[in-house]
């Protein structure tokens, strides 16, 4: 139990529509003056807040802090008295991180002040931007649950006095240097998926039941978030986008630095939608409180720690429970990722030289090659339509769970594509390849239409040699 004199864990409230922003950083230089910019946007973010009537917290949390230097939790609790703290000792990380070249994570720290939110709605965003005035309007008309609500990122200048900013000069429109745009396709639908990680807020008995971003990664941080769009998707969650945030455009933001980004490649659209076990949000590590607000946690045999789960009105829990059993029943209906060992039938096959690249499509082109494969070269723009084929009509409707699959087998690649599975306007299954020959495998829904390669997200394009195409089935169990 905690010492005596030692207020709970868990931020106590007095009326209803209390938001809870959580927020990650470490005492590593990660930007200049990363920490008066931190500062800078909590005291900003709070004062909007506070002008619309708005109960606005944040959770802090410090995640493998660098020895030898000192903690940003303890100041930040005395200086902001909205502010709780939650520092994640380096043992931890060590413990739990599978990649070298990454120091900070993103799924564990973010789940760990989830966990132990007592807030009516939880908030992961960053330490680096400013909320916009009409998205605080919108939420001060009131919020739903069972709701994901994103906002759009702009990114701004570096250079601005961050520290006496105000409202005008964080959205005037002469220092705004590029928008991650939610208008244009493919983000312009439901869950709004560009830059998403700044902004994703829910309620807290959903949050809870969907148990954060996903701890089955290891080795990296990106496309966190669009795991955690699309998982919430999964679980019947209705979505909205509500304005825009102002982000600090800095140089070791993805967009920024692109392949250079900390972490390793992973299969982001693979598993989806998880489910964390039980235990998420390290609530079997040793949480020991070090102060008011202001908790240490480490590896679960430190002695004089305290367990979660935190306390929760039996109302929230229930609703929770109900979110978790909604999610687990979709991942068992779910198709798996390829063909089960058995009886595959091939369905159709399709000639690859059938790609087509619109003479719209800059510098896209679709060319035989030896054998009946085809060279596709896409177009140098970042996530440029490069070449699309038609599956010769909307893949149908079966009465006994059939399970389909494209099954393509990729030769010579240079550069980086994306190969999705098209249905409408909408981009259902979307694989990033980086590999020389190999087999690709795209699960294919009912009512799919298409097949769709583009450039990858760098700029340049690449080259592809695609041999075969095929469209496989296999009766479910």
């Amino acid at each position: 139990m905690p010492r005596k004199g030692v207020r709970p864990l868990i931020l106590q409230h007095s009326r209803s529509g209390l938001i809870e922003g959580v927020v990650l950083g470490r005492n590593d230089d990660y930007e200049p003056d990363w920490h008066g910019r931190l500062k800078a946007s909590l005291a900003y973010n709070r004062r909007l807040f506070e002008q619309a009537g708005i109960d606005y917290r944040v959770a802090f949390v410090e995640w493998n802090p660098p020895a030898g230097r000192p903690l940003l939790g303890p100041d930040l609790v005395a200086r902001f008295p909205f502010l709780r703290a939650i520092v994640i000792d380096a043992m931890v990380h060590q413990r739990l991180c599978q990649a070298q070249n990454l120091s900070m994570m993103l799924n564990f720290p973010y789940n760990s002040a989830l966990r132990t939110s007592a807030a009516d709605y939880c908030l992961i965003t960053s330490g680096d931007l400013f909320f916009g005035r009409a998205l605080v309007a919108e939420i001060a008309k009131g919020l739903a649950s069972g709701c994901l609500y994103r906002a759009e990122r702009v990114n701004i200048r570096a250079n601005l006095p961050f520290a006496t900013a105000t409202p005008l000069m964080i959205e005037d429109p002469d220092v705004i240097e590029q928008v991650d745009t939610c208008s244009e396709p493919p983000y312009n639908v439901p869950p709004y998926t560009n830059a998403s990680g700044d902004f994703l807020m829910v309620d807290r008995a959903t949050m809870t039941g969907l148990r954060g971003f996903d701890e089955s990664v290891l080795n990296a941080r990106l496309h966190l978030d669009s795991r955690f769009c699309v998982t919430a998707m999964a679980a019947q969650l209705d979505c909205r986008l509500l304005g825009r945030i102002f982000h600090i455009n800095h140089g070791n933001s993805y967009r920024n630095r692109g392949s250079d980004y900390p972490g390793e490649r992973y299969d982001h659209e693979d598993g989806l939608p998880y489910l964390n076990p039980p235990s998420w949000g390290l609530a079997e590590y040793a949480w020991l409180p070090l102060s008011e607000r202001l908790w240490r946690v480490s590896l679960p045999e430190t002695p004089g720690g305290v367990r979660l789960p935190a306390d929760m009105a039996p109302a929230v829990a229930q609703a929770a429970d109900r979110v978790t059993r909604r999610l687990a029943e979709i991942r068992r209906t779910l198709q798996p990722k390829r063909p089960a060992p058995g009886h595959v039938e091939v369905a159709a096959t399709y000639s690859p030289v059938a790609f087509k690249a619109y003479p719209y499509w800059h510098g896209a082109t679709v060319e035989p090659a030896p054998g009946q494969a085809a060279t596709i070269t896409t177009s140098r723009a970042p996530w440029g339509n490069s070449a699309i084929l038609d599956l010769e009509g909307a893949v149908p409707e079966t009465q006994d769970g059939t399970w389909r699959w494209v099954k393509l087998i990729i030769g010579q690649l240079s550069g980086e594509v994306a190969v999705s599975i098209v249905r409408g306007e909408d981009i259902l299954v979307q694989t990033l390849s980086a590999e020389s020959r190999h087999t690709l495998w795209l699960r294919t829904p009912p009512g799919s239409q298409a097949i769709l390669v583009r450039n990858g997200e760098q700029a340049g394009p690449s080259r592809l040699e695609i041999e075969s195409v095929e469209l496989l089935s296999q009766a479910s169990a």
